[in-house]
């Protein structure tokens, strides 16, 4: 028993013993990378005006003329192998496409700058396994020691553009990404739904995405791969971590998954789904217990028209998700609007891919937002991997570095990266790269995002275009005028109807008992007929019609002119369709008995179903003449005379708490968003909406069909001055127009003939009150 407790303590000892030693190892390079990182930062401010540095490749699309090629002076070193090396020189590897300029320039001689650096690194952790030491910029320039040939390490010298695909870029390399970004939880979200002209090409290209964005992670990050349209697929039950194995698995994955035919996407079922499994994930413990970064890879389509995916992201604001949206295809394909929202409100970013490079792009910005609000102190470590150069099994710690600009904001410059020998980082221990990879681990550490003003430097330009919804809210000018239009009109009226009597001397048209002769339109055309009229009444029936007609044309006839001469016809993207459904009650089948229960009002503010009680009801009544009394008349042909009664009414059966029955069911609010460019070439966003009862989905389905599908164009019309006035349709309204023409020729007939009178009947005026005849 004592033999094994003593055995027992001493291989605790060594083992404990070992982990310190290789801890300490550790400890050392993540040190020396951290005096990298300072150095660099403090010769920021020491940019020589010139200097000569050698690169990889002799060619480039650009010439620099401070570059010097071949490397010098290169021998064999006995910590590579097959590797020839010059340790007092660094070679930096510049874009073939990079494009020559001040900043770029300087950014290269800073690093070359780091070879004293690097070279005192080198001493002093001699035998420690530190093999290359390089930076990477965020100009994408990559700059190594010791110097080496480029090609010798199988790195490609492009020689015209269209090798530019194999070009070496740090920026998307593992370990500049985990030196950048730190350690996150990964969600990739693959839109496999059949929308658009070439959904096949589209899906491809997501791939592409998916796989470069799983090749940038660390062991430190757990990822989550899921596939929707109509509903949410996916392998995983819970996020997995972002080991090499697992990597390569999701990889296949990937690569194995088609299109949906036929099948529509639904983004708020995709994100329920999602956010299910990384809350299981998290609660059992399966996370980086860091960020939450979403990359939602779409087709610009959401065919779910009835809840908007923001609202599942607020649901789940505990797990404070980054979403970046990435739409694919054409520039104009697809729509914006939902994706714009779920980047812009989680404050993250929006990109367009239409092409490979596009893709590139994005993960260089997607860096570049990790650097710019993370303040990565800790150096991060790779998971142990094979050495591309043929150096054995190696693990890359790396640590970014900063600087700031005139307004003293912090940005990324690049990171700062170290190849060490896991052979030499274990020597004199029995440490196994196991014991490494768990040691790895434990390095990791969350640092929180810092976000700022800068974000909008970072953003996409349609990232938060969502916002753009009210951009224009005005009245063209002739509807800002349509006042004084109805006003002057109606004093032009009165003018042209007393013309005529005005037009006379004052002699010709006065009686002698002093009144005033007004001409009646309508009695030139009954020659023969004798009429007593009130003149006065019969100015006031005209001008009511003429008020009426302009009316009339104001609230119907004007706007549908208005629409049609001056709204601008341009090119509308229907961005989302969304049903927008509550709860709703009506009060139905009422009968003639009363009730003791709940009132209806009650049960309609609770939206409960049920029977209830609406107050007093009058079931029945009964009408009769009342009021009589005889109206007679005189005129020169004699007397006629009418009876006239009012009528009254009588309930003869009441009830005072009438029976009803609230009946409830889904109200609807539909609306369609719409985008178009105003004329700064932004884009706009504007929604048309309606109103629909109690589950009448007819409604809903005949509003709908005005519109193409989402992420469709059809050709619409917009009010220059509001931009929130948008009509799929300027044609005219026949049954408005053709009744309102009837009515103007009838009361221009009216007005017309009045004028005329005098014309007609000579000096033959009749007098108000008075019988003639012209």
């Amino acid at each position: 028993m004592r033999m094994f407790l003593l055995l027992f303590f001493l291989i605790r000892f060594v083992c404990g013993d070992n982990r310190l030693v290789v801890t300490n190892r550790i400890n050392e390079l993540n040190t020396l990378l951290t005096e990298s990182v300072k150095y660099h930062e403090k010769i920021s401010t020491e940019i020589p005006n010139s200097c000569n540095f050698y690169v990889g490749c002799e060619r480039t699309l650009q010439k620099w003329d401070n570059a010097l090629y071949p490397i010098p002076n290169l021998t064999k070193n006995n910590n590579f192998i097959n590797l020839s090396v010059n340790y007092n020189e660094v070679i930096t590897k510049i874009p073939f496409v990079s494009q020559y300029s001040n900043k770029k320039n300087e950014d290269i001689c800073q690093a070359t700058l780091m070879k004293k650096q690097w070279n005192d690194n080198v001493q002093t952790s001699s035998g420690s396994g530190i093999l290359f030491q390089y930076y990477g910029n965020t100009n994408s320039s990559f700059t190594v020691y010791p110097a080496i040939n480029w090609e010798d390490t199988g790195g490609v010298c492009p020689t015209n553009i269209e090798d530019i695909e194999n070009d070496f870029n740090p920026t998307i390399r593992p370990w500049y990404i985990t030196g950048a970004s730190g350690q996150k939880n990964l969600v990739i979200m693959i839109d496999i739904s059949d929308f658009g002209t070439n959904s096949t090409a589209r899906l491809n290209l997501e791939k592409e995405t998916a796989i470069l964005f799983l090749q940038t992670l660390s062991v430190h990050d757990f990822v989550l791969i899921t596939f929707y349209y109509d509903i949410i697929i996916s392998d995983q039950t819970e996020m997995i971590r972002a080991t090499n194995e697992n990597i390569n698995y999701l990889v296949e994955v990937i690569r194995n998954v088609n299109i949906i035919k036929n099948s529509r996407s639904n983004l708020y079922k995709a994100f329920e789904g999602t956010f299910e499994i990384m809350q299981k994930s998290i609660n059992d413990g399966e996370t980086s217990t860091c960020h939450n970064i979403i990359m939602l890879l779409s087709s610009g389509n959401d065919g779910n028209s009835i809840q908007r995916p923001i609202k599942s992201v607020n649901s789940y604001q505990s797990l404070n998700p980054k979403v970046f949206s990435y739409i694919y295809g054409n520039k104009n394909d697809g729509s914006t609007f939902h994706f714009s929202e779920l980047s812009c409100e989680t404050q993250a970013n929006l990109f367009r891919i239409s092409q490979y490079s596009d893709i590139i792009q994005s993960i260089e910005s997607m860096g570049q937002f990790y650097g710019t609000f993370l303040n990565v102190t800790t150096p991060r470590l790779s998971e142990p991997y094979d050495d591309a150069l043929g150096q054995g099994r190696i693990f890359t710690p790396a640590l970014p570095s900063y600087s700031t600009n005139q307004q003293q904001l912090k940005y990324l410059t690049g990171v700062h990266g170290a190849d060490v020998s896991i052979k030499s980082i274990t020597r004199g221990t029995n440490f196994t790269e196991t014991d490494i990879t768990q040691i790895i681990l434990e390095s990791a550490v969350c640092e929180p995002f810092e976000i700022d003003e800068r974000i909008k430097q970072i953003q996409s330009q349609d990232t938060c275009s969502f916002q753009n919804s009210i951009e224009k809210d005005g009245k063209l000018d002739i509807e800002k005028n349509i006042g004084w239009f109805i006003a002057l009109s109606v004093i032009g009226f009165i003018l042209v109807c007393f013309t005529p009597c005005i037009s006379n001397s004052i002699s010709e048209c006065k009686n002698k008992d002093n009144s005033y002769k007004i001409s009646y339109a309508g009695l030139c055309y009954y020659p023969r007929k004798h009429h007593t009229l009130n003149c006065w009444g019969f100015i006031l029936v005209i001008l009511m019609s003429v008020i009426i007609s302009l009316i009339w044309m104001k609230d119907g006839v004007f706007d549908q002119a208005v629409r049609y001469h001056n709204f601008e016809t341009t090119e509308l993207t229907v961005e989302s369709k969304s049903e927008n459904p509550y709860r709703c009650c009506d009060i139905v089948d009422c009968s003639c008995e009363n009730y003791d229960g709940p009132s209806c009002n009650q049960r309609k503010s609770n939206l409960e179903e049920g029977f209830c009680e609406n107050g007093y009801h009058c079931c029945q009544t009964y009408c009769y003449n009342c009021n009589c009394y005889n109206s007679c008349r005189s005129t020169k042909y004699g007397t006629s005379c009418n009876t006239i009664c009012s009528t009254c009414c009588q309930c003869t059966h009441s009830v005072s708490r009438r029976k009803c029955k609230s009946v409830c069911g889904m109200c609807y609010r539909p609306s369609v968003t719409l985008s178009f460019k105003n004329d700064n070439n932004n884009l706009v966003f504007s929604s048309i909406s309606t109103s629909c009862s109690r589950d009448d989905r007819g409604c809903i389905n005949k509003f709908f069909s005005g519109f193409v599908e989402v992420g469709l164009k059809q050709i619409g019309y917009v009010n220059p001055e509001n931009h929130n006035e948008i009509l799929t349709s300027i044609d005219y309204n026949l049954a408005i127009l053709i009744p309102y023409i009837i009515f103007s020729i009838l009361v221009g007939y009216i007005v017309l003939a009045f004028w005329i009178t005098q014309s007609c009947c000579g000096n033959k005026c009749c007098t108000c009150n008075k019988s003639c005849s012209c």
